[in-house]
């Protein structure tokens, strides 16, 4: 989600996961996925910022949101044979 100071809501892109193993409630289950950003994003500013939005939806009809801030920084050029080490330092994991 793209938010532009707190009230501009936008979806950038979505995917959708479907998972349906049975997870007893004292059990963490973790589902592995990668999401690539879009390059035309502008950076993070402090009117300009990302969210992460999960939803979880269980069978039985409840609905589990969470929101995690993203944080888009400037790229900057380096050049020469520290790209590789810098673009891996700059990856973003969830």
């Amino acid at each position: 989600m793209k938010i532009n100071n707190q009230a501009d809501q936008q979806s950038i892109a979505s995917i959708t996961l479907f998972a349906p193993d049975i997870i007893d409630p004292a059990d963490c289950a973790k589902i592995p996925f990668e999401f690539v950003l879009p390059k035309h994003l502008p950076a993070t500013t402090d009117s300009l910022t990302y969210r992460f939005k999960t939803t979880l939806v269980f069978e039985e009809g409840i609905d589990s949101l969470d929101h995690d801030t993203i944080q888009i920084l400037k790229n900057k050029p380096s050049g020469g044979e520290n790209d590789e080490k810098n673009m891996e330092k700059n990856s973003v994991h969830l």
